[in-house]
Parts: C-alpha cells; sequence; structure tokens
C-alpha cells in the first residue's frame, strides 16, 4: 500500500486547482483497486508459480480425484481413488490417453496355521494352512475378511481329496465295481424295501440273492429269496 500513500501525498502537493485534484483523486482510487486485486488473489497454478513442494507437515492432504467410477477419460500421470472398489484395489492411474490401470496387486500365498490367520484380507487372497488334511489346506478370500476352504469335506469319512480329486472311501461306501454291480458290504440298522406285485424274475444263477416282498401272495404279504434249492434256482418264501 506504500505507492497508494506516496500518490497521495503528491496530489495534495499538486491540487492547486480543481482538475489536477479530480485527476489525482482517480490515480488514487485506481491504485485502491489495484492493490486490492493484489492482495485478494486467493488461487495460485503450482505448475508455474510452485517448485519443490513438500506437503509432509500438513495435517491433512488429499491429492488425488475421488469417485464411485474411473471417468471416461484421463490424461498419462493422473491418479483415481475409486471408493467403490474393495480396499486395497482403490488406486487407478492413466497409464495411457483414456486407459486406466488398477495397481492393486494380488498378495502371494501365506503359509501358516489355521489359527494362525489373518482377520482382514481382500478377494483373491491366499491362505495355505499347514494343520489341514492334504488336499484341503487352501483357503481363499472370497469376499472381504472371508476366508473359504477349497475342497471342503464333511465329517462322515465317506468322502476324502486324492491329488486334488474328491472321491468316496470305498472302505466306507459301497461301490459299483461295474454296471449293476456292487462291491464291498454295509451294516444297516434298519432297511425297508419296497412291494410288488411283480416277479421281479428268479431263474438264473446271476438273481440268487435277489429280495422280493410278494405283495400278490395268496398269504398276504411274503418276504422271499431267490436261492438255487436242490439245483433248482427258485423263490423261497421266508
Amino acid at each position: 500500500m506504500r505507492f497508494v500513500l506516496l500518490v497521495s501525498k503528491r496530489c495534495r502537493g499538486n491540487a492547486r486547482n480543481w482538475r489536477s485534484a479530480l485527476l489525482c483523486g482517480k490515480a488514487c482510487v485506481w491504485m485502491v483497486a489495484l492493490a486490492v486485486g493484489v492482495y485478494a488473489q486467493t488461487s495460485i497454478n503450482l505448475a508455474t508459480q510452485g517448485r519443490n513442494a513438500d506437503f509432509s507437515s500438513f495435517s491433512f492432504t488429499r491429492p488425488m480425484s475421488v469417485g464411485n467410477a474411473v471417468p471416461a477419460t484421463c490424461q498419462v500421470g493422473q491418479l483415481f481413488f475409486d471408493s467403490a472398489t474393495f480396499p486395497g484395489a482403490n488406486i487407478f492411474g492413466c497409464t495411457a490417453e483414456n486407459v486406466w490401470t488398477n495397481f492393486y496387486v494380488p498378495p502371494v500365498i501365506v503359509i501358516g496355521q489355521t489359527v494362525s490367520m489373518p482377520l482382514t484380507c481382500s478377494p483373491g487372497a491366499l491362505y495355505f494352512a499347514t494343520d489341514q488334511p492334504a488336499g484341503q489346506q487352501i483357503y481363499t478370500c472370497s469376499a472381504i475378511n472371508v476366508w473359504t476352504q477349497q475342497e471342503l469335506v464333511g465329517g462322515s469319512g465317506a468322502l476324502a481329496v486324492v491329488n486334488g480329486a474328491l472321491d468316496i472311501v470305498t472302505s466306507v461306501v459301497p461301490r459299483l465295481g461295474a454296471a449293476n454291480t456292487f462291491t464291498g458290504y454295509n451294516s444297516f440298522n434298519a432297511i425297508q424295501l419296497q412291494g410288488t406285485a411283480s416277479d421281479p424274475g428268479c431263474k438264473s444263477s446271476s438273481d440268487i440273492g435277489k429280495i422280493w416282498i410278494n405283495t400278490a401272495s395268496s398269504s398276504n404279504t411274503v418276504y422271499e429269496v431267490c436261492l438255487a434249492s436242490a439245483g433248482t434256482i427258485k423263490w423261497i418264501s421266508k
């Protein structure tokens, strides 16, 4: 404001008539307006007016644009924070004109026991549990902070994972050795068979062992077994 005061003093010394006083007054008004404009400036162009920017002492900074979807256009070097993406994968960089690249790098697989599994995780993370049965050690982060065990089998013992393949345990569950041919045995506390009036056939050695609940018998329902008796294969009532 010093230059305004100088102009004011000069005008006081030279204002001998009304015309010169008017001209000096206009000059003072312009000087004041210029000074106000200079002191009122609040925005600067960091690209041309700033250098060696150091924000380490700032109590709050937010250098990226924020939104729930990356913009359709961008310039190389531009950064964007996508608030709709899961934590850890929010930052995108413009690697080519109008091309956004996500900077998220999936973590490497972590090894340890199940009690040591992290409480938090991001989708795509992997964990190898050393205290789990072979083929069931891999856990994946299927959702934010949710671990899901792969190839999980129940506690019945009827299923097992062998070399990555899920299969039945043949010592527990009978299986077909061939079409319609069962191998192995099982114990049942109780079994119920559907009765029928139609004879399922008891004529050859391949029929031996069949069980028929005969609902058409003249003596009410009859339990019959296909057996070989005296060289003849036939139904024997029990």
